[in-house]
């Protein structure tokens, strides 16, 4: 089983949480790109994702502490975690 997949659609990401569903309690989930925003942590370590409610979420391309590990943003694997941030900011 993988990491989390991402697609992106017009209005949305649609996250497939592969081995995290245990962890987070569901296997897929949408998330409106209007109600999203992320930061890349000084240090590289992960990018942080936060919804409009004021959940936040670790992910990095990587193992790295409390990350969820993204493998695939619409089929781009992400090189570094400042990739991953600038695959993500392309897809709002």
């Amino acid at each position: 089983m993988a990491n989390l997949i991402i697609t992106t659609s017009t209005n949305a990401f649609l996250v497939d949480l592969g081995v995290f569903a245990p962890l987070v309690g569901y296997k897929k989930a949408t998330f409106q790109k209007r109600s999203i925003s992320f930061q890349l942590m000084n240090d590289e370590s992960f990018v942080r994702v936060e919804n409009s409610q004021g959940e936040s979420w670790s992910v990095s391309m990587q193992a790295s502490g409390q990350s969820l590990i993204i493998d695939t943003i619409d089929g781009i694997i992400p090189t570094s975690n400042s990739d991953l941030f600038d695959i993500l900011y392309s897809k709002l």
